[in-house]
Order: C-alpha cells, then structure tokens, then sequence
C-alpha cells in the first residue's frame, strides 16, 4: 500500500503557481485513491479542492492573493481579451471568486 507524505509552507496559497506541482500531486493522488497526509496547509488544499472541484485556478488579481473588489473595475477591454477559461478574480474580503464571460462578471458558486 503506497502512502504519499507531504510537507508544505504555510505561507502559500494552494492555488499559487509555486504550488502547482504539489496541487497536481495532490489531485493524481485522489483520483487514483493514494493515501495522502499532508500537514500544515493541508486543510487549506483539501478546503479549496473540494470548493473549485479540483480545478487548478490562476488568480490574475493582487499577485495571486486577490484583491478587493473594487479593483474589479480597474480591468480594461484589451487585458479581458487575454483571459483564459481558468481566470479568475479573487475578491480577498469574502474568498469568492469571478470569471470573465463575453459581456459580464458573475460569482461562481
């Protein structure tokens, strides 16, 4: 019976690109049913994991840590043309996140 450990720091955020590599590690790991004990940001994983469906997001907004809403509106017509499907605009106060989509924002449940 294989056992995959991991160790983490703490002070990133499971959806930032330094952590891709443990973030596919961690979702191989579940569709194949391997075991896997992961400390210290290890709820915060499984937390975001089971929240997005074990979708890898790329948060565009305050250097992958959001931002408030407000700055939602600081997006130009030329940069929303660069987005791609797993874009997203963190809102930091309340942890929702939004997509782009042709003509509006919408909240992602």
């Amino acid at each position: 019976m294989a056992v995959v450990l991991l160790y983490e720091d703490y002070k990133r955020l499971p959806w930032e690109k330094s952590h891709e590599n443990i973030s596919r590690l961690f979702i191989q790991c579940k569709k194949k049913e391997v075991p896997v004990f992961i400390s210290s940001i290890g709820v915060g994983v499984v937390g975001y994991y089971c929240a997005t469906g074990y979708t890898l997001l790329n948060v565009i907004n305050g250097n992958e840590r959001g931002t408030n809403l407000s700055y939602i509106h600081s997006f130009n017509p030329e940069q929303t043309k660069k987005l791609r499907d797993n874009d997203v605009f963190l809102d930091r106060t309340t942890g929702d996140y939004y997509t782009y989509e042709s003509v509006f924002l919408y909240l992602i449940f």
